[in-house]
């Protein structure tokens, strides 16, 4: 079950990801064109939504060892 959590995570958040980094409009796809932002708030973003990606295909192989990948995603959500 927790393989499934993680599988979805990668769903959604990667092609936000690579939106974020390699289109020069990403901001405005992920977020709408009324959020204004730096190329370096760009480039974090881009990067915390890379490693969660990357902890996730870690949790699918690995299961509870990183669990809290999956609270950070859920609590930075909130």
């Amino acid at each position: 079950m927790l393989e499934i959590a993680y599988a979805a995570n990668i769903l959604v958040v990667a092609p936000m990801a690579y939106v974020m980094f390699f289109r020069d409009n990403g901001v405005e796809i992920i977020f709408g064109p009324h959020i204004t932002m730096s190329e370096g708030m760009r480039k974090l973003v881009a990067s915390m939504w890379t490693a969660v990606v990357l902890l996730s295909l870690a949790g699918v192989g690995g299961g509870w060892a990183v669990v809290p990948t999956l609270l950070f995603v859920i609590t930075d959500q909130i």
